[in-house]
């Protein structure tokens, strides 16, 4: 259920990290003919081989549209949960919740979402479908959420759980996602709905990245080339 008339902040919650404890994983069925080769099947067979590595630590769902509903459920038996739900690409830690805690009990916070630039340079229109599912995944596990207008991508933070979250000026102070604000207003949403301490901004990320600089690619990299922890960041994760 949404929650209106408060914040995280106000009610002492704050962003959760992706290594911490998961109960569950959510990914998104890949088809888009101009974003996925052969009409997504090479990308579908990777997604199915995902979830089955995923299915073995924690339970998945897998969200598809209603023309590949039982294409899905044929390949995913016994693997994941299909679930129909509208939706405009496969990119799900972009476009599901953030998840936020107070110790054991989860929320939830709803962005906005434009397709990494909207009318200006986004990937693909419309992206609708994909602006509505993390409201929807949050009513589908029943998590209360609140719900932000701001543009703000899943990868386009990363939080060490604690009140730090590191960002770059190249995707939350964009045209594209939010008409140049400045770097006191998205301090001050992430402040609001992420329980955020500490901002970390760094000017860019990877050049040329198709989603502008979102940060995840750079820091999960760094990560993992120094063996400090494990990041996956295909699918989006329900924290416990």
């Amino acid at each position: 259920m949404i929650i209106n008339n408060s914040t995280s902040r106000l009610d002492h919650y704050h962003i959760t990290a992706e290594f911490e404890r998961q109960r569950a994983s959510f990914m998104i069925w890949p088809e888009r003919q101009d974003n996925w080769r052969n009409g997504g099947k090479p990308a579908q067979k990777a997604f199915t081989e995902l979830a089955k590595i995923i299915s073995q630590f924690q339970p998945v769902t897998m969200l598809v549209n209603e023309d590949q509903y039982l294409n899905a459920k044929e390949k995913l038996a016994g693997i994941a949960r299909v679930v129909e739900m509208s939706n405009n690409d496969a990119r799900a830690k972009d476009v599901l919740p953030i998840y936020i805690n107070r110790g054991h009990d989860i929320r939830a916070v709803n962005f906005s979402f434009n397709a990494w630039g909207g009318l200006v340079d986004g990937l693909y229109f419309s992206w609708d479908f994909d602006d509505q599912l993390a409201g929807k995944v949050a009513d589908l596990e029943k998590i209360d959420y609140y719900s932000e207008k701001t543009v703000l991508e899943g990868c386009s933070i990363i939080t060490d759980g604690e009140g730090t979250i590191i960002t770059t000026e190249d995707v939350l102070l964009a045209e594209d996602r939010n008409q140049n604000p400045s770097k006191t207003f998205m301090e001050a949403i992430l402040k609001e709905y992420l329980g955020a301490k500490k901002i970390i901004w760094l000017k860019h990320d990877y050049f040329l990245d198709e989603t502008d600089g979102d940060i995840d690619n750079m820091v999960n990299h760094l990560l993992s080339e120094t063996g400090l922890f494990p990041i996956i960041v295909t699918a989006q994760t329900k924290i416990n």
